[in-house]
């Protein structure tokens, strides 16, 4: 096998170049995943790393030019040409076509690794993740919108707030091994999400409630009583997504904060737009501290 590497700015023309000659069998563009790396690139946040892209040489092409089919970058390659801005990226050259069965054959590092420093890493990784997507827009009752929030997000929110995070999931944690609700990285970012809109206290003893059952108010209970029915459902049931039971626990908040006592239905309709915290003065984190969308 020949093979050189090289450190290069590849161009937005030789990104359009590269992908006119895809590699067989490549997998899907996956358009979060461009989205991600372009908001990066934008923001002047896209550094160089470690993963090449790889060009493999076609000795089947005709004439005397050499071909190079591009086995790996795709998503990078194409978020160069949509930002239209060139950028810095390890290339490898080589001849070996068997290089293209071995592409990703290693784990990606996700946020978690990355900050694996932190106690309770994997646990404030999700969490973050729920409140940098409530933060951009980005929940909807039936899942996710095309927005993304991006690694580099994640690993500055922790950076930033790890202390917060921990103490959410310092309640969360002792409910989540008595009452086996699987919603642990959800309550914990709800928790951190509501203590910027209401007294820490009130939330901590909202989210105590709604685990137990016990105190509370009339819609602590029916969210109780929604997760019960969720935990008793078999596996490979429809179980409620988590981005719904966010989006229940942020209404439930706002009635019981608000001091509402009627019984209204917890539900979250097609079309309704996700819920919102009602913002309260006595919030312990100023809402502009977040990151900015």
């Amino acid at each position: 096998m020949k093979a050189t590497i090289e450190i290069r700015t590849v161009s937005p023309k030789e990104a359009i170049e590269w992908l006119s000659h895809p590699f067989p069998n490549q997998r899907l563009m996956r358009e979060t995943k461009v989205y991600r790396l372009m908001d990066d690139m934008k923001r002047k946040r896209f550094k160089l790393g470690p993963d090449a892209i790889l060009n493999i040489r076609d000795y089947s092409a005709p004439g005397e030019k050499p071909v190079y089919l591009n086995a790996n970058g795709q998503h990078r390659l194409e978020a160069v040409r949509r930002t239209n801005l060139s950028q810095e990226f390890l290339v490898m050259w080589s001849d070996d076509m068997d290089l293209f069965k071995i592409v990703d054959d290693v784990m990606k590092r996700s946020v978690s690794d990355v900050v694996r420093d932190c106690k309770n890493a994997t646990v404030l990784a999700a969490a973050t993740n729920w409140i940098l997507k409530y933060d951009k827009n980005m929940l909807s009752i039936r899942g996710y919108t095309n927005r993304v929030a991006t690694r580099y997000d994640a690993i500055a929110f922790i950076e930033k707030h790890e202390a917060l995070l921990q103490e959410a999931y310092a309640v969360v944690s002792p409910l989540y091994r008595k009452y086996h609700y699987k919603i642990k990285s959800v309550a914990t970012g709800f928790l951190a999400l509501a203590t910027r809109f209401s007294n820490k206290i009130v939330a901590q003893e909202f989210v105590t409630a709604v685990f137990s059952g016990e105190g509370g108010s009339i819609h602590t209970q029916i969210l109780h009583e929604i997760l019960q029915k969720d935990l008793a459902m078999s596996p490979g049931k429809n179980r409620l997504a988590h981005a719904y039971i966010l989006g229940l626990l942020i209404k439930a908040f706002n009635y019981h904060v608000s001091g509402d006592r009627k019984r209204h239905p917890l539900r979250l309709m097609d079309g309704e737009i996700y819920p919102k915290f009602v913002k309260n003065e006595t919030a312990t984190l100023p809402n502009e501290d977040r990151l900015a969308a």
